[in-house]
C-alpha cells in the first residue's frame, strides 16, 4: 500500500475513534503536514468543524467550547510554530481543568535534527501542562491500526479523568499526504472501546471524622471556589443551614448567577476590605469546595487566622493550597461530597455569626446602591453592575485584570441571570475574545464579553470568529488607555515609569477595528444608554463592539471613594450599629 493511502487510513482511524469516544467538535488551523487529519475530519459526517487561521485564538476558542460543553474538544494543527501558538491555551486548560485533545502533525524522524524546514522537536512539547501524551509513528505497512485507535481512546479517557485537562497526540506523516490512486480498500478496526470514569467517594468514617471537626466551630465559612457554571446550590445551602456558616461564592463559582441562594454572603470582598486589620472577624473554620478564589482580601483574611479546620474538596486530584494551611483534603466531586456530608452534621439553631453576615450583606447592598444612584457617569464598576440585570437566556464572559475583580465585588443579582465564565486557570489576558466566542458557540446563547482595552488588543484576530456563531457576540471594551490594574499596585507610586512600562498607555480606539471585522459599533456616553445598547445588541442578529471610555485615575479614585464610604462597617468601631457583633466576636 502507498504512503498516501496509509496516511489517510491512520487519520481516518484517529478521527473515527475520537467520534466514537464522544468528541464532536474539531477546531482546525490550515496547514500542509496536517492534511490527512484535516481531510479525515472534513469528510466525517459527525464531525463539527471550525476553521481559524490563528492557532493561538483557535486554542482559546476550543477552550471556550470545552468549558461550556464540559466535554473534550479536539484541536488540529500542523507542525512547527503552529504547535507553539497553542501553549497559552494549553496552560489555561491545564490549570482550569478543561479537556482538550491536541492533534499535531509532525515530520518523520529522518527530518528531525538536520535543519529541515518548519521542523522542531515536538516530543514532551507541553511538558507538565498535559496529563498524557502519545507520539504516533509514521503510518506504515506494519502499523497496527488497533494500536492507533486504542491510543486515541485512552487519550480521551485521560483528558476526562482527574485531573481533567489537555492531552497531546503527536502524529508523524511522510509525503505524499494523500493517496494518488484513491483505492477503495479500508483498513477495518472492529474493537469497540469504553472507559468508565472513577467517581470515588471517601469512606463513611472519613466523612464522619470531618463532620466531628466542623460541628463545634461557630465562626466558619463555606467557600465556593471555581466550579462548573451550572452547579446546583442545594447541597451547599443545606450545609449552610446545618453549620450556620455563610457561603462565600467566588465570581467563578457559578452560584452568583443563580440569584438569592440561602446563606450567600454578598459583597464579601468589600466587607473584608473595610476591615482595618482582619482581626475584627475571627475565623476558625473553612469548608472550601472547588478551585481558587479571586478576592485578595478573602485570602488575606483566611491566612491571617489560620483556621483550626480548613477542608478543601476538589475533583482535580491536585493540591490547591497556595497558603499551605489546609488541614483536610478530599479528592471528590464537590457537589456529591457536600450532599454526603449533610448526612453527618447534627445541625445547630440560628447563630449570631450568620446574622452578622446577613446584616453586613444587607448594609453593603444599600450603601452601594446609594453610592451609584443618581449618577449617569459611565464608571468601570458601573459597567459591571449592569450584569445584575442581564436576561438569563444570555451568557457572560468577564476578562481578567480589572473586569474580573470588579465583577467579584459587584455582581450579585437578585434573581437568576446569565451564567458567567472567566479564564481563571492561569488568569491571562490572552485569548479572551476567542474563549468568549467558543462559549457563545457551545451554549448557542447571545454572549456578552466585558474586556479591558489591553485584553481586546491582545486578541483582535479572534474577532473573525464571529462568522462561526449563530448568536450575537457582544464585545464591551472598557478603554482607559492602558492597563488599569497597575493603578492599584505599589508600582503606581513610580509615576516616572508606570505609564510607559506597566500601563503601556495608548490613544487607540476600536471603531475602525469593529468595521473591519463587520461588527456594529457603539460609543455610549451615559450608563443609561449603555444599558439599552447592551440589551439591544444581545437581541440583535450580528456581532457588536461597544467601546466605553473611562479614565484610569478617575477609576482608582472612585474605588477609593467607595471604600471610604464603607469604612465604618468595622465591627469594633461601630458594634452598636449591629447588636449581633458583640456576641459574635466574644
Amino acid at each position: 500500500m502507498d504512503t498516501g493511502f496509509l496516511n489517510e487510513q491512520a487519520a481516518k482511524t484517529i478521527i473515527k475513534e475520537l467520534i466514537h469516544q464522544g468528541v464532536r467538535k474539531f477546531c482546525i488551523a490550515p496547514g500542509s503536514r496536517s492534511t490527512p487529519l484535516v481531510t479525515a475530519a472534513a469528510e466525517h459526517p459527525l464531525a463539527e468543524n471550525v476553521v481559524h487561521f490563528d492557532e493561538r485564538g483557535l486554542g482559546f476558542y476550543a477552550l471556550g467550547l470545552a468549558k461550556a460543553k464540559k466535554t473534550p474538544v479536539a484541536i488540529i494543527v500542523t507542525s512547527g510554530t503552529a504547535l507553539g501558538n497553542l501553549m497559552p491555551a494549553v496552560i489555561e486548560a491545564h490549570h482550569a481543568h478543561v479537556p482538550l485533545i491536541i492533534l499535531s502533525a509532525d515530520r518523520p524522524p529522518e527530518l528531525l535534527d538536520c535543519g529541515a524546514n518548519q521542523t522542531i522537536d515536538q516530543t514532551k512539547f507541553f511538558g507538565t501542562f498535559v496529563g498524557w501524551e502519545c507520539h504516533l509513528p509514521c503510518p506504515s505497512n506494519t502499523m497496527k491500526f488497533d494500536y492507533v485507535s486504542s491510543s486515541i481512546a485512552y487519550g480521551v479517557h485521560k483528558a476526562k479523568s482527574a485531573p481533567i485537562g489537555p492531552v497531546h497526540i503527536n502524529c508523524a506523516f511522510r509525503k505524499p499526504f494523500a493517496s494518488e490512486t484513491t483505492p477503495n480498500l479500508e483498513i477495518p478496526s472492529n474493537v469497540k472501546r469504553f472507559y468508565a470514569s472513577l467517581h470515588q467517594m471517601p469512606h463513611d468514617d472519613e466523612i464522619s471524622m470531618l463532620a466531628d471537626c466542623l460541628s463545634p466551630i461557630e465562626n466558619g465559612v463555606i467557600i465556593a471556589g471555581s466550579l462548573p457554571y451550572d452547579t446546583p446550590p442545594e447541597s451547599l445551602e443545606t450545609l449552610s443551614r446545618l453549620l450556620q456558616w455563610p457561603i462565600i461564592a467566588d465570581i467563578n463559582s457559578g452560584l452568583r448567577s443563580q440569584g438569592d441562594i440561602h446563606g450567600l454572603a454578598k459583597y464579601h470582598d468589600l466587607i473584608l476590605k473595610s476591615l482595618s486589620t482582619h482581626d475584627e472577624l475571627r475565623l476558625d473554620g473553612v469548608l472550601h469546595f472547588g478551585g481558587p478564589v479571586v478576592s485578595k482580601a478573602l485570602n488575606e483574611w483566611i491566612t491571617k487566622h489560620t483556621p483550626e479546620c480548613y477542608c478543601h474538596v476538589t475533583a482535580s486530584a491536585k493540591r490547591q493550597d497556595p497558603h499551605h494551611i489546609a488541614t483536610h483534603y478530599f479528592d471528590a466531586k464537590p457537589q456529591h461530597f457536600a450532599s454526603e456530608l449533610t448526612q453527618y452534621l447534627p445541625g445547630r439553631g440560628p447563630s449570631s455569626w450568620m446574622a452578622l453576615w446577613n446584616n453586613l450583606s444587607s448594609t453593603l447592598h444599600e450603601r452601594i446602591h446609594t453610592f451609584f444612584t443618581g449618577s449617569s457617569e459611565i464608571s468601570e464598576p458601573g459597567v459591571v453592575r449592569l450584569l445584575n440585570d442581564l436576561p438569563a437566556q444570555a451568557a457572560v464572559f468577564v476578562g481578567n485584570s480589572m473586569p474580573i475583580r470588579d465583577a467579584d465585588s459587584f455582581f450579585y443579582p437578585k434573581k437568576e441571570t446569565a451564567p458567567l465564565f472567566a479564564n481563571r486557570g492561569a488568569s491571562g489576558i490572552d485569548g479572551n475574545i476567542a474563549t468568549a466566542s467558543g462559549i457563545c458557540k457551545a451554549l448557542d446563547r447571545p454572549t456578552l464579553a466585558i474586556l479591558g482595552d489591553q485584553t481586546t488588543l491582545h486578541d483582535l484576530s479572534s474577532l473573525s470568529l464571529a462568522k462561526t456563531l449563530n448568536q450575537p457576540l457582544v464585545i464591551l471594551t472598557i478603554n482607559n488607555g492602558g492597563g488599569g490594574i497597575f493603578s492599584f499596585l505599589p508600582v503606581a507610586k513610580k509615576q516616572n515609569i508606570v505609564e510607559e512600562y506597566f500601563a503601556a498607555s495608548h490613544e487607540l480606539h476600536f471603531k475602525a477595528v469593529a468595521q473591519t471585522f463587520g461588527y456594529a459599533y457603539h460609543l455610549p456616553k451615559t450608563i443609561e444608554s449603555l444599558s439599552e445598547i447592551v440589551l439591544d445588541a444581545l437581541d440583535s442578529s450580528g456581532p457588536c463592539l461597544i467601546e466605553v471610555i473611562t479614565n484610569r485615575q478617575r477609576n482608582f479614585d472612585l474605588h477609593e471613594e467607595l471604600q471610604a464610604h464603607l469604612t465604618d462597617l468595622n465591627p469594633k468601631a461601630k458594634t452598636a450599629s449591629f447588636p449581633c457583633y458583640a456576641e459574635a466576636l466574644q
